[in-house]
């Protein structure tokens, strides 16, 4: 299952759009960066990036 660590920004929105359109199944979980969310310990354990998607296995670098 993917995982995908967005927000509602144009460039957070082109991974749903690219998983809607392969029919690829994937959680979608919100970074909201208005409020700095991507600079927690949480999310930047995960990776330092504002847009994330991993598969449990490895990660991928942000979609532009």
């Amino acid at each position: 299952m993917i995982d995908l660590y967005t927000f509602t920004t144009p460039n957070g929105r082109k991974a749903s759009v690219m998983l809607e359109e392969i029919e690829l199944p994937y959680n979608v979980h919100k970074i909201d960066i208005t409020t700095q969310q991507q600079f927690t310990p949480e999310y930047i354990a995960i990776n330092p990036k504002y847009y994330w998607i991993t598969d449990g296995i490895r990660g991928f670098d942000q979609i532009h």
